[in-house]
């Protein structure tokens, strides 16, 4: 099974935290509201970076866990082997969240009484807290868990010890559901409910000067530049803007703030050769030491969250000296270092009422993603199997787009336009090198957080995560690496009951129908293909897409298939997609349920489909066909107040955020080019364009990529190789036969639209403020630190072909 591939659940604990367990608020009394202060810290990175450095055995990979129906990513503790998570940022009011679970399977066979345990040790290794919980034989179902820790400063760092224990140490398999630390959590006040934001007071990279180095190594001025943590031993975290120290320098700003003001940054170590230990990194304020925290080798490539209250026991005057060091290590020698402040702000609470309840006039927004969805395998796009039912009863009381176009063959660009409004030339999401969303865009999130809407994410692809800034604007944001859309349900609902009368936005972006096409109900594949008997399964299709996309057989030799196995994949992914539908239907029912439908209002897409050798191609590599940018565009829900009608003008995924700021009545002032598909004119029989890096010829070298389409003609071009492709729509959907030789006029005409396309959408993308002088940069491209990391993303095994620019992203 998917679930169990080991490399694969170390990636999703490492977004566990992200992934947080939200606690079921209740008021004291009738007289007291709800103060929800959403803020969490990540558990699963210190877990992630400790088990890549020291694997732990078998019994201790993460997974996933069911039980009574509900999917929870799942960290084994077994019986007398406890978990260390070391040095974690800790603020005032923290809290441990779980839910505690054991296997019913294990747990008949020894039924025995299991104590789970927490002990929580402060930086100086004392303990400071321990809390235990029994669970007793046919307890099969999840028992919250919660502990409340009292760090004495914002700074502090705390290890957590996870136990369990049994008379006899019985072989069961029990352990934390969705552990996550809330780094602010829960409290309750008799006043008015507000949900606690932070608003920036200094953005520390955009006041940056020259003036404000104090003092730094000759040879290398600190910048504020593009920046790539990577290496060979760590995979790249992606371009940041980030300020560029190396050891020795020293950096002041002077800010006015409040009392309750936090610094928030990450901290980054890169480094080129293994002569030193390491960079301490200080902050001081006033000359006060804040802060101090030494990264070393174990650390490169990784960006270390930080968040550090700038004021002291004494009177606050209201201003004060910001101070930034970095220095070497123990040993002195810094020879190849490089460290980063990324993200760095100072911020203060800005307490904003909580929005009012909906109202079909002013609804709650859900905007769903279903990762690899390709229209034309849906019922209600046409689609012989019934793979979709409740999508098409959805869509039969709404707005359904006939001709919807994403923007891109890949989930980084594609999702990246979805939540700008823009196309991937302009948003810069385009290549591996630019996976990072620029802080200069503003986000569908940022807008209506604004507006007072409360901003909730959760995505099962973890590359739309937090890492990647995908974040901004969204006051919680929950990764669920590979995870089901039953959990994703279980996780947007939980948040949805602990803040109901309160209007909302939430993205939710399901997996289920990505490869390995594996459908929870149906391991074997039997839904739609039960005759099938054949060599391919789920656990062979990235072998194929290495063979077939790369012309990169296995070490053991190609892999044998006939056109049958491939019709079996398809049917699998078919099945997947019936497994979304059914879950689909039940966040519908679950909505029903708590009276939230008739104020809410509901936009499905995808961020792209999927190849099944139409064109040579498997999977959503580099292919501009309609197979893979064909996506459903669908609007309903009970606050949908148009004509429910099908629309067969050409649009695209940018016209979402312009739809979505229009209907909850936020202006818009950006020059967005999408139309607002709720008004008079949604669609245009005019032009759609993208681009892309993609792959070409038999080796499969890379080369950029160009498609640009009306309502009829479709045209393909791949620069390098020099090869041009026209299709007739109308006549010929499945993209059979190239006209290129045949109507010359024609492509020479959609080539020069698209080239005039591209340098527009091109001039609009992010530019970075701040520049480097030409030695800096040299430098800095010579060590590799500039135009994107060494390293690649990490995911599970069976995805490690998945969804990369030119490897099949």
């Amino acid at each position: 099974m998917f679930w169990k591939a080991r490399w694969g659940w170390i990636l999703a604990v490492a977004a566990i935290a992200a992934g947080a367990w939200f606690l079921w608020l209740r008021p004291d009394s009738e007289s007291e509201d709800r103060v929800v202060l959403d803020r969490s810290i990540d558990l699963g990175s210190w877990l992630e970076r400790q088990m890549r450095i020291s694997p732990d055995p078998d019994d201790r990979i993460p997974g996933e866990m069911i039980l009574e129906r509900q999917p929870l990513p799942f960290l084994p503790v077994p019986i007398g082997k406890p978990v260390r998570l070391e040095r974690i940022p800790v603020h005032p009011k923290a809290e441990f969240h779980a839910q505690l679970g054991v296997d019913p399977e294990s747990w008949a066979e020894n039924p025995v009484p299991i104590v789970f345990s927490l002990q929580v040790f402060d930086g100086d290794g004392e303990q400071v807290a321990t809390t235990k919980t029994t669970l007793t034989p046919g307890e099969d179902r999840w028992r919250p868990f919660m502990v409340r820790l009292e760090p004495s400063v914002v700074g502090d760092v705390v290890d957590l010890v996870l136990a369990t224990d049994a008379e006899g140490n019985p072989p069961i398999r029990c352990g934390f559901g969705a552990p996550v630390l809330r780094s602010d959590g829960v409290s309750r006040k008799r006043t008015e409910a507000f949900t606690e934001r932070r608003s920036i007071l200094l953005d520390l990279l955009t006041a940056f000067e020259p003036s404000s180095v104090l003092s730094a190594p000759e040879d290398f001025e600190p910048a504020v530049i593009p920046f790539s943590l990577g290496s060979e031993r760590v995979d790249s975290s992606g371009q940041r803007q980030a300020l560029v120290t190396p050891p020795g320098s020293r950096v002041a700003w002077t800010l006015e703030a409040p009392p309750e003001a936090v610094l928030s940054v990450d901290l980054g170590l890169a480094k080129t050769t293994d002569a030193s230990d390491g960079v301490t990194f200080r902050i001081r304020v006033d000359d006060r030491l804040v802060f101090e925290r030494h990264l070393g080798p174990e650390d490169i490539g990784i960006w270390v969250p930080v968040r550090v209250g700038l004021s002291s026991s004494d009177a606050w005057r209201g201003s004060a000296r910001l101070l930034l060091e970095t220095d070497a290590g123990p040993s002195g020698d810094s020879t190849g270092d490089l460290a980063a402040w990324a993200g760095a702000t100072v911020t203060a609470r800005d307490t904003t009422p909580v929005p009012p309840a909906a109202t079909r006039e002013r609804p709650n927004v859900i905007l769903i993603t279903v990762d690899t969805l390709r229209a034309d395998r849906l019922s209600c796009y046409g689609y012989e199997r019934a793979t979709s039912p409740n999508l098409e009863a959805f869509a039969a009381d709404g707005l359904l787009f006939e001709n919807a176009t994403s923007p891109s063959s890949w989930t980084w660009p594609s999702t990246a336009t979805i939540l700008t409004g823009l196309m991937p030339p302009a948003h810069g999401v385009n290549t591996g090198d630019s996976s990072f969303l620029s802080d200069s865009l503003e986000t569908l999130a940022e807008r209506l957080r604004r507006r007072g809407l409360l901003t909730y994410a959760v995505t099962a692809n973890p590359l739309v995560g937090p890492e990647k800034n995908f974040d901004q604007g969204f006051d919680v944001f929950d990764t669920l690496p590979w995870s089901s859309g039953a959990a994703v349900n279980t996780r947007f609902l939980n948040w949805l009951d602990a803040r109901p009368d309160m209007r909302f936005f939430a993205y939710l972006h399901y997996f289920d129908p990505h490869s390995p096409y594996e459908d929870p109900r149906d391991p074997d594949g039997a839904l739609y293909d039960p005759s099938y008997n054949g060599p391919l399964d789920g656990s062979s299709i990235n072998a194929l897409i290495s063979q077939i996309n790369w012309n990169q057989p296995p070490e053991g030799g190609p892999l044998e298939f006939t056109d049958r196995d491939i019709r079996h994949l398809s049917a699998r992914y078919d099945g997947c997609i019936n497994y979304w539908d059914e879950q689909f239907g039940l966040l519908i029912d679950a909505l029903h349920d708590r009276g939230a439908w008739d104020n809410t209002i509901i936009i499905l897409t995808s961020d792209h489909g999927e190849a099944f050798l139409e064109h040579g191609l498997i999977a959503h590599v580099s292919n501009l066909h309609q197979e893979v940018l064909h996506v459903p565009l669908i609007i309903g829900g009970g606050a949908f107040r148009g004509k429910p009608r099908r629309e067969s003008k050409l649009i695209g995924l940018t016209a979402i955020m312009p739809t979505i700021l229009r209907r909850s009545g936020v202006p818009v002032d950006l020059p967005l080019p999408g139309l607002d598909l709720l008004g008079p004119s949604p669609g245009v029989d005019v032009e759609h364009a993208t681009t892309m890096l993609g792959r070409y010829g038999p080796e499969r070298k890379s080369s950029p990529m160009g498609m640009i389409r009306t309502q009829q003609d479709k045209v393909i071009v791949t620069t390098v190789a020099r090869t041009t492709e026209l299709y007739n729509l109308k006549s010929d959907p499945g993209e059979l036969t190239n006209r290129a030789a045949s109507e010359p006029a024609k492509v020479k005409q959609l080539q020069g639209h698209l080239v005039e396309w591209t340098h527009s959408e091109s001039a609009r993308a992010p530019r970075y403020r701040f520049s480097v002088d030409d030695e800096t940069r040299e430098t800095l491209q010579r060590l590799g630190y500039v135009g994107g990391g060494h390293g690649r993303e990490r995911r599970p095994k069976k995805q490690e072909n998945d969804n990369a620019p030119d490897d099949g992203r």
